[in-house]
């Protein structure tokens, strides 16, 4: 879970990728669409995706970076923000209204 959101989900079903492309979509602040099509990339993993958002060069480099940090998104957020030398755009403070759905 990162800041409410199930972020530990494969979206492998049309429910559960409309539901993964809201939280990629609330927690790095890009349309659904754009997160339909981080989540294609993917391969369906919330984390990867947004790991993709946030500026990681490929789905493969996204997971490398996951299994570095012990599957931990914060900390893989961080390793982004520190290989780019800047604050990553992702990660709202607080997850918005309406935005968790189910």
């Amino acid at each position: 879970v990162h800041d409410g959101y199930m972020v530990n989900l494969m979206a492998d079903n049309i429910k559960l990728r409309d539901r993964a492309a809201r939280i990629v979509a609330a927690i790095s602040g890009r349309d659904r669409e754009d997160a339909a099509r981080l989540l294609e990339k993917s391969g369906g993993g919330v984390k990867t995706a947004i790991l993709l958002a946030a500026g990681a060069a490929s789905a493969d480099a996204a997971e490398k970076i996951l299994e570095g940090t012990g599957q931990k998104l914060r900390p893989a957020l961080s390793a982004i923000e520190g290989s780019m030398g800047q604050k990553a755009s992702v990660l709202k403070a607080e997850p918005e209204k309406g935005q968790q759905g189910d």
